[in-house]
């Protein structure tokens, strides 16, 4: 019985099926120097009283080299691991949208609050085109930072220009955990049984003809769990191109219904 419930809470911990809305846990001083009553009040009159910090630290950076899209689905490769607090990522790539980070069932379901900062790139084309027009040199530049505050069902959104240009301090994006981006996780085949199992062999399937296409072998960990067949296996990508680890998820995928886009992520398994 231990096994069997330590097999579910692994499926609800990697694949973020279901999962309880955590409490959201404030410090006296934000972690990464946001103002403690931004987002509070929805109105936009009071909106641009709100100052931050001169500095907002332990802020995750994404570049363009960090991801890969298909035009629908994206991937990130970067590991980004869901906290009590509110985090803070810079997405320094114009081809993401926005709205892809606002919803749980399409970015990082596990995470209740997150401060997205970019570059104003609309703010950034009309300074360009401004001086092709005068030949002048125009030093000027801002931020956007969206408040995305979700649940399981909703979720809501604050923006907020950022003219005075605070300073971010980024977190390391070495990590000393393994990283798994892809995990298959099967409940009881009875009693009742598990629907994924249905699916099972149509994954099996797909990952081989991945491997032959690709001409590779992916490393992969496969656990049993409990006396009813629960099974679960976790592929380590690490030695794929961010194109191939893409090609793998969006492929596996392929076969669940109500595809919506997604932003892939690593997921973390600590050593």
């Amino acid at each position: 019985m231990k096994n069997l419930i330590t097999f579910f809470f692994s499926i609800l911990l990697l694949q973020n099926i279901g999962a309880q809305t955590p409490q959201i846990l404030h410090k006296e001083e934000s972690p990464i120097g946001i103002p403690d009553n931004f987002g509070k009040n929805n109105s936009e009159k009071t909106a641009p009283k709100i100052r931050f910090k001169d500095t907002i630290q332990n802020v995750i950076l994404i570049n363009k080299e960090n991801v890969f899209t298909d035009g629908f689905n994206f991937i990130i490769d970067i590991p980004i691991v869901p906290e009590k607090n509110a985090i803070g990522i810079f997405v320094n790539d114009e081809n993401i949208p926005i709205e892809l980070f606002f919803d749980k069932k399409s970015f990082l379901s596990g995470q209740n609050e997150i401060f997205i900062f970019m570059p104003d790139w609309k703010f950034r084309k009309e300074i360009i085109e401004e001086q092709k027009r005068t030949g002048l040199h125009i030093k000027a530049d801002r931020k956007i930072v969206y408040h995305i505050k979700r649940n399981n069902v909703d979720y809501n959104v604050d923006t907020l220009v950022l003219k005075d240009n605070p300073q971010f301090i980024f977190k390391n994006p070495e990590i000393r955990e393994s990283k798994f981006y892809f995990y298959d996780g099967y409940g009881s085949v009875c009693c009742p049984k598990d629907k994924r199992w249905a699916s099972y062999e149509a994954v099996q399937n797909k990952i081989k003809l991945f491997e032959k296409q690709h001409n590779l072998i992916i490393p992969k960990i496969s656990n049993s769990f409990g006396e009813e067949g629960e099974h679960s296996t976790t592929y380590d990508l690490d030695e794929l191109t961010t194109e191939q680890k893409f090609l793998f998820i969006k492929e596996i995928k392929s076969h669940e219904k109500g595809q919506f886009p997604q932003i892939y992520l690593p997921t973390i398994i600590e050593l």
